[in-house]
């Protein structure tokens, strides 16, 4: 197989083969982000479940103690009883409008050891503004920090009388709390919830350690911020396998097909290439043959021509239709047998001193009969009377074709003009007609060969189409060219070539 048509099934087969497997795997990548990124926003969202309900919690929590801290009186039954109002307050604190502990007094005798410790770790917390002023709300908020690596928690907040009362908090009761508000859709097997305080672990969903590659975090809201909820999990396989195994398997067998298709198509190919050099194999030889027998009934049929009377007109006139019949057949075996040459790369061109203008003369007295027979007027204005180098039966050829196509497609009682002139370095011959002409649309085609064109001219009429793609042939093969030129009227031909002979 030659390696142009490698090439060329190589990329019928490749192609779209190639094409599949990408658009495949990428729309198997768009599906897998789509997958993923719905399948992270729902986790986000069991998280997000979780950090909720610890906010609810926290606001519960604020709301229940913000209007007893708010009504709280400055003797020691209601202090009392504020203390032990929630089992979260742990301790209680009173400011005065001067920023001064007022409650519990460290020079009171009936401070308690709670009360002493709870005055030492948090005295300089306590007497300091800043506490006090990072609150949106100026009158109420919250205020955390680590002592070692306990949290302290307070919730504070200022009465009417501009006293400032506050309660440090049991951060473990509220940690309890918000533990056991989890949902339970977020304590299953195939992930785990974590929550981690700055210093250690406080809780997880699972007791079972397990390895999970994947991991969101989210921060609790304030107070709380220095925990968080770590959510663990692994991702699932979005995409299934099989599914590329099927994709892989789908390309190779569009592989399959088109290459079976390509060697069907070019064994095809071969058989019809096969039936052509047998049919043009055929005809080469069916005309072999017959130029042989044909080249003597010529040959006998002009010698009979000059020995026979000329007072004979009927005889004179079969005699002229054999010879005329004779030549014109001979044309068109000619015109085959270099066809196949030329196909094959058998023509050798074998050059030599001719003069334009006696080609142009010998070639059209051949057609005497015929363009009588037609009632054409020639017009001759010869001006290439110079010799150059060029086969002379391929020139011969070449003027003879374009003659053979005035013969057959130019209507009667037309002109035909034929000039020709010579430059420094090419010689020109024009053959023009005053006929229909040649439809624009044909022009690009009429020098392809076995191309005839189809209208009332030229059907029913004889030919192989092969005429003139031989004789442009033969005029590039001697470095010239043959070409339609545009005209008022008919066709216009005209053939170059060089004086010289620049033969390829």
């Amino acid at each position: 197989m030659p390696l142009k048509i490698i090439s060329i099934f190589s990329f019928i087969i490749l192609i779209p083969s190639l094409s599949i497997f990408y658009l495949g795997s990428r729309l198997n990548e768009s599906e897998e982000s789509m997958l993923r990124a719905r399948y992270y926003a729902a986790e986000e969202e069991r998280l997000e479940l979780a950090v909720n309900q610890s906010t609810l919690i926290l606001e519960k929590l604020e709301k229940g103690l913000l209007p007893l801290l708010k009504k709280t009186a400055m003797d020691n039954e209601s202090i009392n009883e504020l203390s032990s109002s929630s089992i979260y307050i742990k301790h209680l604190f009173i400011l005065n409008p001067k920023g001064k502990i007022i409650y519990p007094l460290s020079s009171s005798e009936a401070l308690t050891p709670r009360e002493a410790d709870f005055l030492e770790r948090n005295d300089h917390i306590l007497r300091d503004p800043q506490t006090y002023s990072n609150s949106q709300d100026k009158s109420t908020g919250w205020y955390s920090w680590y002592a070692g690596k306990n949290l302290n928690l307070i919730l504070w907040t200022q009465t009417s009388d501009q006293f400032t009362v506050g309660v440090e908090l049991h951060h473990d009761r509220l940690i309890s709390e918000i533990i056991k508000n989890i949902p339970d859709k977020l304590s299953e097997e195939s992930y785990q919830l974590v929550l981690r305080s700055a210093e250690s672990q406080l809780y997880r969903s699972s007791t079972e350690p397990s390895t999970y590659s994947n991991i969101l975090k989210a921060e609790l809201p304030a107070p709380l911020q220095s925990f968080q909820f770590a959510y663990h999990f692994n991702e699932p396989v979005f995409i299934s396998p099989l599914r590329q195994y099927f994709l892989i398997g789908f390309s190779l067998l569009t592989a399959l097909s088109l290459s079976g298709i390509c060697f069907l198509l070019y064994r095809e190919r071969r058989r019809n290439i096969l039936e052509s050099t047998q049919r043009v194999n055929f005809a080469n030889q069916v005309s072999h043959e017959l130029k042989t027998p044909l080249t003597n009934i010529r040959m006998y049929a002009e010698l009979l021509q000059n020995r026979l009377d000329d007072e004979d007109p009927k005889v004179m006139k079969r005699l002229n239709v054999i010879i005329t019949e004779s030549h014109r057949l001979s044309r068109m075996i000619n015109n085959v047998l270099n066809f196949a040459k030329w196909e094959k790369g058998k023509i050798f061109i074998k050059t030599d001193e001719v003069i334009p203008d006696q080609i142009c003369t010998d070639t059209l007295s051949k057609f005497d009969l015929a363009f009588h027979k037609k009632k054409l007027t020639i017009n001759s204005h010869l001006n290439a009377s110079k010799s150059i180098l060029a086969d002379p039966d391929l020139f011969t050829q070449i003027m003879g074709n374009l003659f053979s196509n005035i013969e057959k497609y130019v209507p009667d009682n037309c002109t035909i003009d034929i000039s020709s002139l010579q430059t420094e370095k090419q010689t020109e011959i024009i053959v023009q007609d005053n006929g229909h002409g040649i439809p624009k649309k044909h022009h690009g085609k009429i020098f392809q060969s076995f191309y005839r064109i189809s209208n009332q001219m030229s059907d029913g009429v004889t030919g192989t189409g092969i005429g003139l793609a031989i004789a442009r042939d033969f005029a590039r093969a001697h470095g010239g060219e043959l070409e339609l030129i545009p005209s008022q009227e008919g066709a216009c031909f005209k053939l170059t070539l060089p004086n010289l002979g620049n033969i390829s």
